[in-house]
């Protein structure tokens, strides 16, 4: 049944309630089947909300019954909480709506996550059923995280890294959010790339951190510009994302990642590596983390939830000296320890032949949908990829001449595709108009018909900018 007819069940059922006494009991589920011409689940559904706000009493065994008044009660209205904390901008705003559920019928090309067909459900049902044998598994888990998961993210990650200098965390957001409290103080000055990861800004700017703007390009940070910030600002920390940065996709090339270290040394600053897709390089070369070759200067974190499904909350963050010791006590602060089940079930997985396996299957398939999307964008002249995706699941389009980035994504949404407005991205002014699109978060033929409903969307925003051929084009690319 439509959305539209259970409200007007419930609609229906409210006014019901208001002629009834407390305590009276409603027509059973059948009846109001019968009434409504509706299914039970339906019925149900209906049921439920009226609960929810308190309308009404379900008694096991008797029936449902009309609530008594205090639980009755009108909600009280709230504008007076917006004089007592006062109207400000909340650096959650934009995480927020870049996580809400995607209208129906839209296609979500939004998501930084994984393709359900493409996660590693299977894999995590048997390792989770293996670790549900283990009579500890419900039980208390070392705040610094269990020693053998440990292990496995240090030796990952390389160099002269120990287990001894793993945190575990829940996921690579929470990483952000201890790192960042545990290294900066308000009012500080933090780098970063521009642009760079939403989730990122949030957490600097909850933390009342100004995030300073450094030019990139498809080869990563500009060193030149790296120096020159750390001595105008007198920052102590650069947060990076040298493999396929969110939101460009650009990868830091070998010389600038040589500089970008020098550049630590010589500021006696912290680089905060965030390696959150390390594992999903398709093609081309798998670099090593920065930490690998710098230990003292590299804060690195890494997540699960990327390469293998998103609810696997389980990340990693690796430090030595003073900032481990911090980071590990802020560790404590936000959660206690992580989920000992989660990390269970993650140690069981990344120590089987799944994972391998699973890497293998994963770097074929994004492979096959990123040449997929570069072919169908070649048939919307403007829309522009800024990079070659050499890894990960989405892609930075530079929009056509004319064309702001806010005007595109409100009409892509009109014409049932979901992307995320580049703007968002950016810790200062937008270098220029974009929008970033997920290829590997759906299946190849949604893929296709969402990027050519954005086709649509160019050519009614600029109509010159199409020509005929994208017709053409697109009757090529589908046959």
């Amino acid at each position: 049944m439509s959305k539209s007819s259970l409200d007007r069940i419930l609609n229906a059922l409210r006014d019901d309630i208001q002629t009834r006494q407390a305590g009276e009991k409603l027509p059973t589920v059948r009846d109001l089947m019968e009434q409504f011409q509706a299914s039970p689940i339906t019925i149900n559904k209906a049921l439920k909300a009226l609960s929810l706000e308190g309308k009404i009493v379900t008694k096991t065994g008797s029936g449902t019954f009309v609530a008594d008044p205090i639980h009755r009660r009108e909600t009280k209205p709230t504008a007076w909480q917006e004089i007592t904390l006062g109207t400000r901008y909340h650096p959650g705003d934009n995480l927020r709506e870049f996580m809400a559920n995607v209208p129906s019928g839209c296609i979500p090309l939004q998501s930084g996550y994984l393709d359900s067909e493409l996660q590693a459900v299977e894999a995590l049902q048997s390792s989770l059923k293996a670790v549900m044998r283990k009579p500890t598994v419900w039980g208390w888990a070392p705040t610094e995280g269990l020693e053998e998961l440990r292990a496995w993210f240090a030796h990952e990650a390389g160099g002269y890294v120990r287990a001894a200098d793993v945190q575990i965390v829940s996921g690579g957001q929470a990483a952000l959010a201890t790192i960042f409290s545990a290294l900066t103080e308000p009012g500080q000055h933090v780098l970063v790339e521009s642009p760079t990861y939403l989730g990122a800004l949030a957490v600097m700017r909850s933390n009342k951190v100004n995030p300073i703007a450094v030019p990139t390009d498809a080869q990563g940070v500009i060193p030149e510009f790296l120096e020159s910030a750390f001595q105008k600002t007198g920052a102590k920390v650069f947060y990076t994302q040298p493999r396929h940065s969110n939101p460009s996709g650009a990868t830091l090339s070998p010389y600038r990642r040589k500089r970008v270290l020098e550049i630590a040394e010589k500021y006696q600053a912290f680089i905060v590596e965030d390696d959150y897709l390390n594992g999903l390089t398709f093609e081309g070369t798998h670099s090593p983390p920065l930490i690998s070759e710098n230990e003292n200067h590299v804060i690195y974190l890494r997540s699960l939830t990327k390469s293998v499904a998103p609810s696997l909350r389980v990340g990693a963050v690796i430090a030595k000296g003073a900032a481990r010791a911090r980071i590990n006590s802020m560790s404590v602060v936000d959660g206690l320890f992580v989920s000992r089940l989660l990390q269970e079930t993650a140690l069981h997985f990344l120590t089987s032949p799944a994972w391998p396996k699973h890497l293998k299957k994963l770097h074929q398939e994004l492979k096959y949908r990123r040449n997929i999307a570069l072919q169908e964008l070649k048939n919307i002249p403007g829309l522009t990829p800024y990079t070659h995706p050499t890894g990960g699941v989405h892609m930075w389009l530079r929009l056509p001449e004319g064309i702001r980035a806010e005007e595109f994504t409100r009409a892509a949404e009109r014409n049932g595709v979901i992307v995320v407005c580049g703007n968002v991205y950016f810790p200062a002014e937008p270098s220029g108009d974009f929008i970033r699109m997920s290829f590997g978060s759906v299946d190849p033929q949604t893929l296709k018909d969402g990027i050519h409903r954005l086709g649509e969307v160019v050519r009614e925003l600029s109509p010159a900018a199409l020509p005929t051929t994208l017709t053409a084009g697109r009757a090529r690319s589908s046959s």
